[in-house]
């Protein structure tokens, strides 16, 4: 089983390039106006669509969750290896009824 998430991006290549980094994989399909990403850990469909008419402020976020926070510290390292600025890192904060380690980031939309 898989999860699939669908943005619509303004601009998808600066949208394709974000999610490349942040992501450290290459898309799977490329078109003029749409990119597919393809994780197996976790198991993620990422698809960008651009579309700006339909991008709205609000959305909200979506995350990625790992096993640990050595995970968490594993991801950042990496993440910012490859260029992606990280807005916030937060640690044993809490959030959902849970103390937790994660960091935000801010895609081009």
């Amino acid at each position: 089983m898989k999860a699939h998430l669908s943005l619509y991006v303004s601009d998808i290549q600066a949208s394709k390039d974000f999610y490349t980094r942040f992501l450290g994989l290459e898309p799977v399909k490329v078109k003029a106006d749409y990119a597919k990403f393809e994780l197996t850990d976790p198991a993620w469909v990422l698809s960008l669509v651009q579309n700006p008419e339909r991008v709205h402020a609000g959305f909200g976020h979506t995350g990625i969750v790992v096993e640990n926070k050595e995970a968490v510290a594993t991801w950042l390292d990496a993440v910012k290896a490859r260029g992606v600025k990280v807005a916030l890192v937060e640690e044993q904060t809490r959030c959902c009824y849970a103390l937790q380690d994660k960091f935000w980031v801010h895609d081009p939309d």
